[in-house]
């Protein structure tokens, strides 16, 4: 199981928690991503992430991921769908 199994729903979880607490998109986002950063006082990431589709909906799903490599250039981490599912 990997590591971060935990994490794969966290954009559902957002949206859960954005709707019983009268939040926008933007703060339900926020709660998952720059914040945590925030509130567990780690530096910020220059990881992006695209959605195809809203992250807050059941159907999103993540199209693209750039992580930053040790040098600071963002790298593709992720693409959907990958060379081999074609």
């Amino acid at each position: 199981m990997p590591a971060d199994y935990r994490i794969h729903d966290l954009a559902l979880e957002a949206a859960w928690a954005a709707k019983y607490a009268s939040l926008g998109d933007k703060e339900a986002v926020r709660l998952v991503s720059s914040n945590v950063e925030d509130i567990l006082g780690l530096p910020k990431s220059n990881d992006i992430v695209v959605w195809e589709d809203s992250p807050l909906e059941f159907g999103g799903t993540v199209a693209l991921s750039f992580e930053a490599s040790k040098n600071g250039e963002l790298e593709v981490a992720a693409c959907w769908p990958q060379e081999h599912d074609k």
